[in-house]
């Protein structure tokens, strides 16, 4: 309904917002570029947090330093926990913006446990996976300092491969409740035109979209 509402009585401002998109087509990107900056803008502390400890393990900076970083901030320990106890699972509350350590899932939480990447590459067609370790082989046999590992060295890397995984699916799983959190607050704290504009345009476009706001 608060969709419809602000709708009604911005037409004027939905209609340019229209405009703008149609123009993306000419070459004209500014809408995008507006709507990157708000999605930017709602991206929790949090997860600037973790591209930066990535970027010091990428770049190999002081490994104590690293190890000892809270690198999800107030979700580091539930997500440590969640990988150290495969029986534990994180429940995302989108609506609330919370998080909970479970026993047992949730039908009304997005779940998420330290297995779920795993599951989820346990799903993939057969094909891509051939084809995703095969360029991952020819990578590390192209890497300096790769090329000569054994067949036990390079089950190792695969494994922390796997480990590093689980870390940033389960952070941006958490993440989510920031996330939306932030967004709801644009939509309907500060009214924000361009975020009623977004979700207008997404329920236009959806055949069955969410239509209860």
């Amino acid at each position: 309904m608060a969709i419809r509402a602000w709708k009604s009585a911005n037409e004027e401002v939905y209609a340019n917002f229209c405009k703008r998109m149609d123009a993306v087509a000419k070459g004209d990107i500014s809408v995008l570029i507006d709507m990157y900056l708000m999605m930017r803008d709602c991206v929790p502390p949090e997860a600037l947090m973790m591209y930066n400890w990535l970027s010091d393990f990428v770049n190999s900076k002081d490994v104590t330093a690293i190890t000892n970083q809270q690198w999800a901030g107030q979700y580091t320990e539930t997500i440590a926990q969640c990988i150290t106890n495969k029986r534990l699972w994180i429940g995302v509350n989108i609506k609330m913006g919370t998080i909970e350590l479970l026993t047992s899932p949730k039908s009304e939480l997005l779940m998420v446990h330290s297995e779920t990447p795993i599951e989820i590459w346990n799903r993939l067609p057969q094909e891509l996976r051939s084809y995703l370790i095969g360029q991952l082989d020819m990578f590390m046999r192209n890497s300096k300092g790769c090329y000569l590992l054994s067949k036990l060295e390079r089950k190792m890397v695969y494994q922390f491969l796997t480990y590093i995984s689980q870390i940033i699916f389960l952070s941006y799983a958490v993440f989510i409740s920031g996330f939306m959190a932030n967004l709801y607050d644009r939509v309907m704290e500060k009214k924000e035109d361009l975020a009623y504009c977004m979700w207008k345009r997404r329920v236009s476009l959806t055949p069955s979209g969410t239509r209860d706001l």
